[in-house]
């Protein structure tokens, strides 16, 4: 629809056709992380493959809004499928420039998640939490040191999920818990994870156009 409305010069329902899309691939991270929860849905679904479609319908339109969005989502969902696409006929082929963008921003969105993880250390080597089984400090230290390898670094099972953690998934996957499914740590340390990582999150939000090599004016900086 965008490409023949765009084609024949038919304002309106090109118009009409890009805010559906930008309602997808939005400018505000609240409303995208509500989507890739499942919280929010919109007018449009998109699989996989759009993504790269919708990088084509931007250049296509002038819409640079939704470059950010549409090279995260590449970047977060596809694999192998890119370097097919590159220079490939029809809407789903995109250049090798554009392919360059998703391979860089994938190694880049990485630093990001671990960035975001970084955000639990502090409290969880400062909280004095008090188990229900006594112990002042025994859950705090060992969510510590399963999170943390014995030489200071980040031990196997920690460095596997920030290697698989999107940068705006969600925080609560990073509260540590004890061997019994309780909150490990105090609830104001816990807030203090979420917010810490909710700030690292608005960073990296406000960092994707640089991450991904694009100029997007009025792209949110805070």
């Amino acid at each position: 629809l965008i490409r023949m409305a765009h084609k024949y010069a038919i304002p309106d329902v090109l118009d009409d056709a890009l805010s559906r899309l930008k309602q997808q691939y939005t400018t505000d991270m609240k409303h995208w992380r509500y989507m890739q929860h499942g919280k929010s849905r919109t007018l449009v679904h998109c699989s996989k493959a759009d993504h790269l479609v919708v990088i084509n319908l931007a250049r296509l339109t002038d819409t640079p809004s939704l470059l950010p969005t549409a090279f995260l989502a590449c970047a977060t969902t596809l694999g192998a499928e890119v370097l097919r696409a590159v220079d490939s006929p029809g809407p789903f082929g995109i250049s090798s420039e554009d392919a360059l963008r998703i391979i860089e921003g994938k190694a880049a969105l990485a630093r990001e998640s671990g960035k975001h993880a970084l955000c639990a250390i502090p409290a969880l080597a400062g909280c004095t939490h008090v188990s229900k089984a006594g112990s002042s400090t025994q859950a705090p230290r060992s969510a510590l040191a399963s999170f943390m390898g014995e030489d200071g670094g980040f031990s196997q099972g920690s460095a596997s999920q920030f290697v698989h953690r999107q940068p705006f998934d969600a925080c609560s996957a990073m509260i540590p818990k004890d061997a019994a499914g309780e909150l490990a740590i105090c609830p104001r340390c816990k807030n203090t994870i979420l917010v810490r990582m909710q700030n690292a999150m608005l960073s990296t939000w406000a960092d994707l156009p640089k991450i991904f090599g694009l100029k997007v004016e009025g792209w949110p900086t805070s």
